[in-house]
């Protein structure tokens, strides 16, 4: 996944990429072996059970083929 040193980075960001991937589980392993001790990972996804996707419905942007691995905050 990474052709990186382990433990190089003292931050790692992923921004609307964990739904696209069909096994998002494999990732977080890698992340964590690329972070130094104490490192941060921050990462954000689409929230079905937020607020824009209850209001919105069906309209709502997160309803898209190619969210794979799309998961509301309670699964």
């Amino acid at each position: 996944m990474f052709d990186f040193d382990s433990k190089n980075f003292d931050v790692i960001v992923l921004f609307q990429v964990i739904e696209h991937l069909f096994e998002p589980d494999t990732m977080l392993q890698p992340v964590l072996n690329h972070l130094k001790p104490n490192g941060i990972f921050i990462f954000t996804t689409p929230n079905s059970d937020g607020l824009g996707a209850r209001a919105m419905g069906e309209k709502w942007h997160g309803h898209r083929d190619d969210h794979v691995s799309f998961k509301g905050i309670n699964e």
